[in-house]
């Protein structure tokens, strides 16, 4: 599985955890904030990962939909065609929900859903 996100300081980090049996784990992570993370730079970060989990035993690997990542899929697809590149479920979701939360017939109540996720959490949070 891999994930990139910026963090407060505008540095760029990408990270690969390993899912087995056993559980899952950080692999590898990267401070990427001087690369620009193009489809290349996606797919040798991952294909590394691989060599380094030995690629007869990797089976899928999980990211975001971002245009880079599904580009590096295809370019892995030509090197190890065994290997499923996948989008990530919750990603999927989650642009499916703000699609939906962008139509007419939704607009108004997406603000009143944000807040009452937000007032759950907090009382949530408080009461444990």
């Amino acid at each position: 599985m891999t994930d990139a996100w910026t963090d407060r300081k505008r540095r760029s980090n990408m990270n690969v955890c390993v899912n087995c049996k056993e559980g899952t784990t950080l692999l590898s992570s990267k401070e990427s904030s001087n690369e620009a993370q193009t489809t290349e730079y996606i797919y040798e970060f991952v294909l590394s990962a691989i060599k380094q989990v030995k690629a007869k035993t990797v089976v899928q690997v999980v990211t975001d939909n971002a245009a880079n990542n599904m580009a590096a899929a295809k370019l892995l697809k030509y090197t190890m065609p065994h290997v499923f590149w996948t989008s990530c479920a919750t990603h999927t979701i989650n642009l499916m929900l703000e699609s939906i939360g962008k139509l007419p017939k939704f607009k108004n109540s997406l603000p009143w859903a944000k807040l009452s996720q937000s007032s759950c959490t907090h009382i949530t949070r408080h009461c444990h």
